[in-house]
């Protein structure tokens, strides 16, 4: 039973998509397709309930570490919004930004637009 599925994306949708599937820890599948938009094409051959991880260049997240994070999370995403406002030259509100559970506190942003 597939329970994770990997898939290294490139710079756009339109470019191509590595992929590789795992059942218990080992990868049991692996393949390239032409792009995002002919993952359809593959998508039936996988449980629904196996957990996706996308992972992106480099150059497309922004990451910084919290120094001293606030305990309220209200504040803490305040926090990592401020830290994060200029890396990707794009307004707060068009990031999508994720702050890491453990420590030490990491704060990541990425296009919203990029996600879509």
């Amino acid at each position: 039973m597939i329970d994770l599925l990997v898939f290294k994306l490139s710079d756009s949708p339109a470019d191509p998509v590595g992929w590789g599937a795992f059942a218990s820890g080992a990868m049991s599948e692996a393949g390239r397709v032409a792009d995002v938009a002919a993952l359809a094409a593959i998508k039936d051959r996988f449980e629904e309930g196996a957990r996706l991880v996308a992972v992106l260049p480099g150059e497309q997240v922004a990451m910084r570490e919290i120094a001293a994070p606030p305990r309220q999370s209200a504040k803490l995403n305040a926090a990592a919004a401020l830290l994060l406002e200029d890396e990707l030259a794009e307004p707060v509100s068009d990031l999508h930004i994720a702050i890491s559970s453990g420590e030490p506190r990491v704060a990541f942003a990425i296009s919203k637009a990029l996600i879509d």
